[in-house]
């Protein structure tokens, strides 16, 4: 019986829609609207029910010649998990991440972050 286990995830997508800037983007930047999404996630469990982990998202636009950054996602999450129900907390924040500040002079306009508190359902299949 293990009392600690560490799980991990690296989780790539893609979002059509994703209209929120936290600046406006460069000249360079194909589609404002589309997104890469590159996340890895981590999480502690210890006696079967207690959780912390986390998660960093990083957003990429296309731009000639590759990929520039769009901003930092962050998640922290805590809670308890009895069989399917989980009881929890989670913290995210969002960050600009802006490679091209000094070639385009572009400043910040917003940061956001938020909490959760939350009662998740969920349920597994074993083939």
């Amino acid at each position: 019986m293990n009392w600690l286990v560490l799980a991990f995830a690296l989780t790539l997508g893609y979002t059509p829609n994703n209209n929120v800037w936290q600046y406006q983007p460069p000249p360079t930047v194909w589609s404002t609207e589309s997104a890469l999404i590159v996340v890895m996630d981590a999480e502690v469990r210890a006696w079967g029910r207690l959780y912390v982990g986390g998660s960093l998202g990083v957003p990429v636009w296309s731009v000639p010649g590759g990929y520039w950054p769009q901003s930092l996602q962050s998640v922290v999450r805590a809670g308890v998990r009895f069989g399917g129900v989980e009881v929890g907390w989670s913290h995210l924040c969002t960050h600009p991440v802006m490679p091209f500040q000094p070639t385009y002079s572009e400043q910040t306009l917003w940061e956001g972050g938020y909490d959760e508190f939350h009662v998740k359902f969920s349920a597994e299949v074993h083939l």
